[in-house]
């Protein structure tokens, strides 16, 4: 590939380093490589948002990275765990204390270092296309398209997933055109017809157009939202591509090519019970659980999927909405007391001591 003009972006891989994992450390080493090999070829900066556990003592293992990275141009910054939701706003909106993105870069990249190597061919083809793109159509919002997607070890598991993710984009906002393109001519023979015919809504690689019109109503939208709802676990990563759908003229999404990698051991189900109660909080909360029970949506997830699969997930949905309506009415009634407490006392006194 011949060398071209780029516009200044910014990349940052996101990676919780699990203990469980026992090949966490290696993967975010050699996710630190491809990010140098990466910034080499395209002349894009690049940094590292790692999230230690509490326990963490490896310290050794920490400065030995971080000055490999640092010595290669690229920024390390380290936190507790934030969760996806939470590692995505710290990674796309707090931006390394740069209260200012666009001063620094034009585009906000962010991607999670296990599912992606960006130094490939097809990807760094990927991003180029998609900041094209996104300057010609001022879309706030691109995406990397997976060529295959494995969310649980367990079918079934597997596919409420993705069912659940359907529902993120069938929340989308019905004036925002999507955009897709396949530049590389990816072999997409694994990926599911779902995915091929509709649009892959989180898919692990991000890309903000910080000069584009919408882009601060996003990043204000999601500050305001994350006081509101706990947005740190899974609710993040949706709750931001709804959003911005609803604001950006259009989402685009580029193919590229996801590492091969064993799916999630676990998943629990009540994830999604979780999601949606946090969800339900902001204000695209209506729209998710309205987009979930809507017949004609479910009729068109059960082309693709088991009809148990959409049920359970609905299900699930609706359970965690009704306890989120529950919290959110419970704290404005602890609002509202709080209120009558704090006005009360002067007219209590006043009839105490009437000469006042």
């Amino acid at each position: 590939m011949a060398m071209i003009k780029r516009p200044p972006l910014t990349l940052c891989g996101r990676m919780y380093v699990s203990p469980k994992d026992k090949d966490a450390k290696r993967t975010v080493e050699e996710g630190i490589e491809r990010l140098i090999d990466f910034t080499t070829y395209t002349g894009y900066g690049a940094q590292v948002l790692l999230q230690l556990p509490p326990n963490f003592d490896d310290w050794k293992w920490v400065g030995k990275i971080a000055y490999k990275s640092i010595e290669n141009g690229i920024e390390v910054e380290l936190r507790g765990p934030l969760g996806v939701g939470g590692a995505f706003a710290a990674g796309m909106f707090n931006t390394f204390q740069d209260e200012v993105p666009r001063r620094r870069y034009l585009f906000r990249g962010l991607f999670d270092i296990d599912q992606w190597d960006p130094s490939k061919d097809e990807n760094i083809i990927m991003v180029d296309e998609l900041t094209d793109i996104m300057l010609k159509t001022d879309a706030v919002l691109g995406v990397g398209l997976r060529n295959k997607v494995r969310l649980a070890a367990e079918d079934y598991l597997d596919e409420c997933r993705k069912v659940e993710e359907g529902i993120t984009y069938y929340s989308f906002g019905p004036q925002c055109s999507i955009i897709k393109r396949n530049p590389s001519d990816i072999d997409l023979s694994e990926l599911d017809e779902w995915y091929k015919d509709n649009f892959d809504p989180i898919p692990g690689f991000y890309l903000f157009f910080t000069g584009a019109e919408g882009y601060e109503r996003v990043r204000y939208a999601t500050r305001k939202s994350s006081l509101k709802a706990n947005l740190a676990m899974y609710g993040g990563d949706p709750f931001v591509a709804i959003r911005t759908s609803y604001v950006s003229p259009s989402i685009v999404g580029v193919y590229g090519v996801v590492e091969d990698q064993p799916p999630p051991l676990s998943f629990n189900p009540d994830t999604f019970n979780k999601k949606a109660k946090e969800l339900v909080k902001t204000d695209i909360g209506e729209v998710y659980v309205n987009t979930a029970n809507d017949p004609n949506v479910q009729e068109e997830l059960k082309k693709y999927f088991r009809e148990e699969s959409v049920k359970e997930v609905v299900s699930r949905i609706n359970e965690g909405a009704k306890e989120g309506i529950k919290e959110l009415r419970e704290e404005y009634e602890r609002i509202e007391r709080y209120y009558e407490q704090l006005y009360e006392p002067p007219l209590k006194i006043g009839r105490r001591f009437s000469y006042l």
